[in-house]
């Protein structure tokens, strides 16, 4: 039987281990070195309660090899004597190493957290010696920290969780992106700009709903943020403080568990003098390895080239500037300038201005929405190998465009990283990261895109049937043919309503947002979740391990909640048939009819949010719940009171008819 590993009941037993010194280099004095000790003692000594080595003890050898450094390569030997060597040219290596000797042996690291095997065969790895070159150098998350369901209304130790697991799938790095004082203070202009900006300034209440109130209980009073920043949120230069604090520590814990750490920022209007302020005002208070000056979302909104091409001129000017500046030498490992621009008819043309004006540097490219998006703008600018030997690129494990409903980018990812094999083959690709907000929903494109940049032809079919087997669930091919219908669908959602989902909560005050679809597609996605759900409640019902009824019921609760919220989107399209001006109230004739689509709405929401709560594995699950109600269903009662009159702060009415969920909640 499968488990699912308990971090809490672990107890470090370092005394069964014998930690030899490294040999040829000092990977001792690697500022990870003690991270991953204690990671080895961890989970050598797990697998060796879930079944004991026979023999002689366990121990464990470091080896050195600085010539692994440049490829980024890892690997072990476990010889007969029972000494396991983990041999890198740096300390996060040697933990990749120890990972995959541990997978070889039936433990499945998700970013969930790790799924125990019932027995381990050591006969399996005696006697092998295994060297792993990744299918790509670089490989990890870009995280925007802007909305509450991300990591940025974490505790730190629930983000060290978070990074641990990132490590443990054998991600190496880690790029965190700063929209404007949210991360940071500046003045560089003359005029203090205090940080703690937190979701774009966006106060996301939870006190004004019972049940939302009470699920944040001990966390957060009637302000949803990390907690212990409520206590100083209305003394801007004191909240300021506290998110740089916090990020700081969160950068610092990504650094001792060996990730590279890039920071990444606007330049927007900024001169190069101010450029090159803000560069030292942001590596004066955090410990980052790499620094990279972004152009705004679009390249810049409405389609403004030579404001896109101003941002990039500006950042390789600064870039070259600070690479000049002999006080500026040592702050970071590299400068970096990126572009996000999702029109496929600007990105070529602004890559290759970049690439022209700084022809030896790495040019990180956001050129679309969603994984597939990527997909398929990557022939727009990238064409020859050395073009994207020299590019960072970043795709998406999540698209925030729907973080309300449930998604599946592996086709996407595959479709990209193919092109790139296409491109240049044969060889090891730079830098692949990937852009996500919630965690515990994106299991499974998170674990595909971390085999999938770690192993090279790691095809979507076979990764689903492997996953399947590694949490124990038997029907391998029911399995896939669901996979298969999550992917069918989410590229459905994509091409038809992109934003459906989207969590900026200020989207939701305006009533353009709860009419803006066609009835037809949402009806279409949300019986295609019904489809999804059946097949998942059947393989639920099979389900013989706890790794299987976890993975399945959490996606399918997801799948259902899916279902309902794109009901509520149906139901409020109602308001379309509705003769009055928008925003304004509607005639009296109306009134009622109105008020009714409006309070089923929003009885239709609460409902699914009461639902959704039954499966909280992480406190970005809180964040959705917090986000929706403080977007759509807040949303919809203002279009109640602006359109009929009805008071904001009155709950939706017990009298609201509402059918039975057609699915099992999988209430956990």
């Amino acid at each position: 039987m499968l488990k699912i590993f308990d971090m809490k009941k672990y107890f470090s037993i370092l005394t069964l281990l014998c930690l030899c010194a490294c040999t040829g280099s000092t990977l001792r004095e690697d500022h990870s070195f003690a991270y991953a000790e204690e990671e080895a003692a961890l989970w050598t000594s797990e697998l060796q309660k879930i079944t004991p080595l026979q023999g002689k003890a366990l121990t464990i050898k470091y080896k050195c090899d600085p010539s692994m450094d440049e490829l980024g390569q890892f690997g072990y030997r476990f010889d007969k004597g029972h000494t396991l060597t983990l041999t890198s040219s740096d300390a996060v290596g040697a933990l990749h190493a120890l990972y995959t000797f541990c997978e070889q042996l039936g433990i499945t690291f998700d970013i969930t957290g790790p799924v125990l095997p019932a027995s381990v065969d050591w006969s399996r790895v005696e006697g092998t010696d295994t060297i792993v070159t990744p299918h790509i150098r670089w490989r990890g998350i870009r995280q925007h920290v802007n909305f509450s369901m991300d990591i940025s209304a974490y505790t730190i130790p629930e983000v060290r969780e978070y990074l641990q697991n990132m490590v443990r799938m054998r991600f190496n790095k880690l790029t965190i992106h700063s929209y404007p004082y949210q991360w940071y203070a500046e003045d560089v202009t003359g005029e203090m700009h205090y940080a703690g900006s937190f979701f774009y300034g966006s106060t996301h209440r939870c006190d004004k709903w019972d049940f939302l109130k009470q699920l944040c209980k001990g966390t957060n009073d009637s302000i949803f943020c990390i907690p212990g920043a409520e206590a100083v949120w209305n003394d801007k230069a004191k909240r300021s403080e506290f998110a740089m604090d916090w990020m700081r520590q969160v950068i610092t814990t990504a650094k001792e568990m060996g990730l590279r750490v890039q920071f990444s920022c606007e330049n927007r209007h900024f001169n190069v003098e101010q450029t090159k302020k803000l560069a030292y005002i942001l590596t004066d208070n955090y410990p980052i390895d790499d620094l990279e000056f972004i152009t705004e979302e679009m390249g810049g909104w409405n389609d403004d080239m030579p404001y896109a091409t101003q941002q990039i001129d500006t950042a390789a000017a600064t870039i070259k500037a600070l690479e000049a500046d002999p006080a500026f030498q040592g702050r970071v490992k590299q400068l970096k300038l990126g572009i996000y621009c999702v029109l496929h008819h600007r990105i070529g043309d602004l890559f290759r201005h970049a690439r022209q004006i700084l022809p030896e540097h790495y040019i990180a490219v956001l050129s679309q929405y969603a994984s597939r998006g990527v997909a398929s703008a990557y022939p727009k600018f990238i064409t020859n190998a050395e073009e994207l030997k020299w590019t960072e690129l970043y795709s998406w494990v999540e698209f925030d465009g729907q973080m309300y409903i449930q998604q599946n980018h592996v086709e996407g990812i595959d479709d990209l990283i193919r092109q790139m094999d296409q491109t240049a083959p044969g060889v090891q690709h730079r830098s692949l990261l990937f852009n996500h907000w919630r965690t515990a929903e994106n299991r499974t494109s998170f674990r595909y895109a971390a085999e999938a940049t770690l192993m090279k032809d790691r095809r979507p079919d076979d990764f689903y049937r492997e996953y399947a087997q590694r949490l124990g669930i038997e029907d391998t091919e029911a399995f896939l043919d669901m996979q298969h219908a999550m992917q069918e669908l989410h590229a459905f959602d994509v091409d038809h309503h992109g934003n459906i989902g989207f969590a900026a909560i200020d989207f939701w005050l305006d009533e353009g947002q709860h009419t803006a679809y066609n009835p037809d597609d949402v009806q279409w996605s949300s019986d295609r979740f019904l489809k999804v759900g059946e097949m998942l409640t059947t393989l639920y019902d099979n389900a013989k391990t706890e790794a299987a009824r976890e993975y399945l019921s959490l996606l399918g609760n997801r799948v259902l909640c899916s279902k309902l919220y794109l009901d509520c989107i149906h139901d409020g399209l109602e308001l379309k048939q509705i003769p009055h001006k928008k925003n304004n109230p509607v005639p009296p004739a109306y009134k009622k009819k109105a008020s009714q689509i409006c309070e089923k709405c929003i009885a239709g929401y609460e409902r699914m949010l009461r639902i959704l709560a039954q499966q909280m594995p992480d406190r970005g699950c809180l964040g959705i719940i917090v986000s929706i109600w403080n977007g759509p269903v807040w949303g919809m009662m203002t279009q109640n009171h602006k359109l009929t009159g009805a008071p904001l702060d009155a709950p939706a009415s017990s009298e609201v008819s509402l059918d039975a969920p057609p699915l099992p909640t999988f209430a956990k």
